[in-house]
């Protein structure tokens, strides 16, 4: 399997509340670790969502141009946590269904589930398109960077270079 895949896996599975709530219970300095990199995950995303709120405070106080492009950020890590959530969500249903246990969504709404699946993901691959046409394909290597000042760099005497 890929890895972009398992990591997909693990975070779902450090999501789930019912894993978790399984690995408090089990023992041994495995479990520990396990239990230590679950608090950890959960730490990241809650440090990240705190970092660009005060990101955002700090732009909209500078009147800077990158708010929007934050908040569009935030919504984005936000829409993908919602997707993810409703996918653990869907994912148990059918478990549930499978084991012969009663069930959150009848049969008969499946099909609504599906389109409105099917809108997400159509509207995702439009957006993706849309800026792949401006700015070109940037692939799974995209690099997220900071801009920084010019002024924070030291000028060379005249004649010198970096060696």
């Amino acid at each position: 399997m890929p890895l972009p895949q398992k990591l997909a896996i693990v975070r779902q599975l450090l999501d789930d509340d019912e894993v978790n709530g399984a690995i408090k219970d089990q023992h041994g300095r495995a479990w520990s670790r396990v239990r230590g990199r679950s608090q950890s995950q959960r730490s990241e995303r809650e440090r990240e969502r705190r970092e660009i709120n005060a990101a955002i405070r700090e732009a909209e106080r500078q009147n800077a141009p990158m708010v929007e492009f934050l908040k569009l950020k935030r919504h984005l890590l936000e829409g993908g946590e919602t997707v993810r959530a409703i996918g653990r969500f869907v994912a148990e249903d059918l478990q549930r269904r499978a084991n012969g246990q009663r069930v959150s969504i009848a049969e008969g709404q499946w099909p609504e589930v599906v389109d409105l699946l099917i809108d997400v993901t159509t509207a995702a691959d439009e957006t993706v398109r849309e800026v792949q046409t401006m700015m070109g394909n940037l692939g799974d290597d995209a690099i997220e960077v900071d801009a920084i000042e010019i002024d924070d760099f030291y000028e060379l005497p005249e004649g010198k270079t970096l060696e």
